[in-house]
């Protein structure tokens, strides 16, 4: 009842969040791709694992490659390891994508992915996160099973939850 929940309510502390987190901090593309090669390692000892989060997958691909084959065909390596990690150890791969703006005449822009389209199409599902005013919206572009759609959600201390339209 009620006592169950100020308990858990009580162990539920940042600390104890954090205790759950493991974080690999990156500073260029050649310490990125050797977590993604140890990741499988690492997985296999830690089988509670359920989700990877790479943010950003992006950044150091932006900043130190500028040859454009050798970056598609790294990304794409990159993305097929994810893959085969996520079947193998049952767990979901979530990559942050940064945007960029493409201009398309002189008064009209858009924001476009930063590693490009042909990096959206190595995803299975691709959901966007944006603003529209001070309301959250995550848009499904791409799913193997689901129609494109939006949703508006809030972020609370409940955690993240829908809102209805009004």
């Amino acid at each position: 009842g009620g006592q169950d929940v100020q308990a858990e309510a009580q162990r539920f502390t940042a600390e104890a969040v954090m205790a759950n987190i493991h974080m690999f901090r990156v500073h260029d593309i050649k310490e990125q791709l050797a977590v993604i090669i140890t990741l499988s390692h690492f997985l296999k000892e830690h089988p509670e694992v359920r989700l990877v989060v790479i943010d950003s997958v992006t950044f150091h691909f932006r900043q130190e490659m500028s040859d454009m084959g050798a970056r598609g065909r790294t990304l794409m390596s990159m993305a097929q390891a994810l893959m085969d990690l996520a079947e193998v150890y049952h767990v979901a791969v979530v990559l942050i994508n940064q945007v960029t703006t493409r201009v398309m005449g002189e008064s009209l822009s858009k924001l476009v992915p930063a590693l490009g389209d042909s990096w959206g199409q190595a995803a299975s599902t691709r959901v966007i996160l944006h603003w529209q005013g001070s309301d959250r919206y995550a848009t499904l572009v791409k799913s193997p099973c689901l129609p494109p759609g939006t949703a508006h959600y809030q972020v609370t201390s409940e955690g993240v939850r829908g809102q209805r339209r009004q």
